[in-house]
């Protein structure tokens, strides 16, 4: 009697080890579901905020191509940016980027509904 006493008291211990073992295995799968959920909101910022430099980065080189060409002139912009200054400018979901231009007179107009960047030409060309 005493060893089949001692095997139901080793059965049991086995079962407990493997319900604890069965728990942590959950406990890591949840973490790994987190880890995993917050990679995914850190790419989509990154995204958001690629988006909008590029944004920027266009509308300058909108502006520059016209201020190069050595006249004033205006540029339309269908990009969701503005210009002010020596700087373009662009933002979405509450993130804004800037980015400077060589062009230094770019300032944001409004006409009928749609925005342009109007560029002045460098002083040498006055």
């Amino acid at each position: 009697m005493a060893g089949k006493n001692v095997w139901a008291k080793g059965k049991g211990q086995m079962q407990l080890e493997a319900i604890l073992c069965f728990g942590v295995f959950i406990a890591i799968l949840a973490g790994m579901a987190a880890a995993m959920n917050e990679i995914g909101f850190e790419a989509e910022e990154a995204a958001v905020s690629f988006r909008v430099k590029s944004r920027a980065e266009a509308c300058c080189v909108l502006a520059d191509s016209v201020y190069g060409s050595g006249i004033s002139g205006s540029v339309e912009t269908k990009l969701g940016c503005f210009g002010e200054g020596g700087k373009a400018f662009a933002s979405e979901s509450g993130k804004e980027k800037e980015t400077e231009c060589i062009a230094q007179a770019i300032r944001p107009v409004q006409s009928f509904g749609e925005s342009f960047l109007e560029v002045g030409p460098d002083g040498h060309y006055r």
